[in-house]
This record gives structure tokens, sequence and C-alpha cells, in this order.
């Protein structure tokens, strides 16, 4: 009985670090564990004579076995969708957005280093790096906290967009918010 509980419990530690990391070395050792944990149920079936027990040993077989094929079929194809979303799109579209914040405010702070332009585009900056970070923090553990906290950084994000006043600045700087604009969008829609 101890075996079968310790087997088990190693195979949540893998879950755990699987879902924490996406490492896909992870999957490895859980089938090392899942693989040990199917000879102590084997050698358990083997030596216990007592019907009630073995009908426990088969229902934490069972159980453990639901356990396992949910861990396989649901949640390793959910992590690799997301590590996919996460490396084809937000770590593109992110620092494209970002880049692009940097050069619009490189240029003005070398041109107008006390506008209001120069400010606003640092605000800007600010709240894309929080964006991002928000939606990688909801991206790790996707509670109903970090999506709201997720929804307000979009939602910042776009009002400082909104209040930038571009057109009064060098023509530069409405390109590169233009592609911010773009790109945001894009990240966006990928979260």
């Amino acid at each position: 009985g101890t075996e079968s509980v310790i087997s088990v419990y190693r195979m949540r530690l893998r879950v755990f670090d699987y879902y924490a990391t996406g490492n896909e070395e992870t999957l490895e050792r859980f089938g090392e564990l899942e693989a040990d944990f199917n000879a102590v149920m084997a050698k358990a079936q083997e030596n216990i004579q007592d019907p009630e027990r073995a009908r426990l040993v088969d229902g934490i077989e069972q159980t453990t076995n639901r356990y396992i094929d949910a861990f396989r079929n649901e949640l390793v194809p959910a992590k690799r969708q997301v590590l996919t979303i996460i490396d084809e799109r937000l770590d593109e579209h992110g620092p494209n957005a970002t880049k692009a914040l940097r050069l619009a405010l490189n240029g003005v702070a070398n041109r107008e280093p006390d506008s209001e332009l120069r400010a606003g585009l640092e605000q800007l900056l600010n709240d894309a790096l929080i964006m991002r970070m928000t939606a990688e923090r909801y991206l790790a553990n996707g509670d109903e906290d970090s999506k709201k906290a997720l929804g307000w950084a979009i939602e910042d994000l776009s009002d400082a967009l909104n209040l930038i006043d571009a057109e009064n600045g060098p023509e530069f700087v409405q390109v590169y918010l233009n592609t911010v604009v773009e790109e945001l969008g894009n990240y966006r829609a990928a979260v």
C-alpha cells in the first residue's frame, strides 16, 4: 500500500513539474514512474488474498489510470498549445510592439526631451511591459485573478494608446505607433 501511495505522489510531482515548466524531459520521468506504479500494482495483485483488499487495489489502480489518462490526453496537449502560442505569437508580437515603442521613444527623447509625447510614450512602454508580464502570469496559472489582471492591463494599454497625440510629433512616431497598435492587436488576439 505504501509503495502505491509513494508512486502516485511522485507522479503527481512530475505532473506539477510539467505544468509549471512544460519540460518534455519531465514526461520521460513520468513514464518511468508510471511503469514503477504498474509494477507495484501487479505485485500487489499477486500477493493480496483478501477480496476486500483486492477491490481496494483495483480502485487505486483504476483511479490512478484515469489520472494518468487525463494528464497525457488533456493537460499535456493543453500545455503544448500554450507553449506554442507563447513561442509563435506572444514572443513575436510583444517584443515587436516593445521595440517599436522604444524606437519612437528614443527618437522623441532626442528631438523633444521635455515633451508630453515623450512622457506618454514612456507610460505606454511601461504599460506594454506590464501587459506582457501579466499575460505570462495568466498563461502560467490561468486563474481568474490573472485573467482579470490581464484584462485590466490590456485596457490600460489601449487607453494609453488612445491618449498619445502622435500627430503633433514627428512623422516617424506615427509610423511606430501604427506598428505598436497592429502588434498589440495581434498580441491581444493570441492571448
